[in-house]
């Protein structure tokens, strides 16, 4: 069974990425509590590994910091994502055109088959 709770490696990655982007921000830490809705010594206790953000804050976190929640977890950054999203697009319209043509096809031996069937 999974535990709900992350392990020290995984939370010292988010809490640097959180820390990491607050800083870039030019953000106290204070600011970025009055942005997520939390008070300032969390910020604090999450930076320095004492508490644990909820998945809930991490979302607000996320928001507050211009990010995305996978980009303070998983460290994959809004670009990244874009071009994950892009190339996804990409290939769905890629399997509709194809699927299209597939549907042509299909189409064109029925007429062709049809003839030959009647007789």
């Amino acid at each position: 069974m999974a535990s709900k709770h992350l392990t020290r490696q995984m939370l010292g990655r988010i809490t640097d990425r959180i820390r990491s982007r607050r800083k870039q921000m030019r953000l106290t830490q204070e600011q970025l509590a009055e942005r997520c809705g939390c008070v300032p010594g969390y910020i604090s206790e999450i930076e320095t590994n004492k508490k644990q953000p909820s998945l809930d804050l991490i979302f607000n976190l996320a928001s507050a910091l211009e990010t995305t929640a996978s980009s303070l977890m998983e460290g994959v950054d809004r670009e990244q994502e874009d071009g994950v999203r892009q190339t996804a697009r990409d290939r769905f319209e890629e399997l509709i055109s194809n699927l299209e043509d597939l549907q042509a096809s299909i189409n064109e031996f029925r007429a062709a088959i049809n003839p030959l069937l009647r007789e």
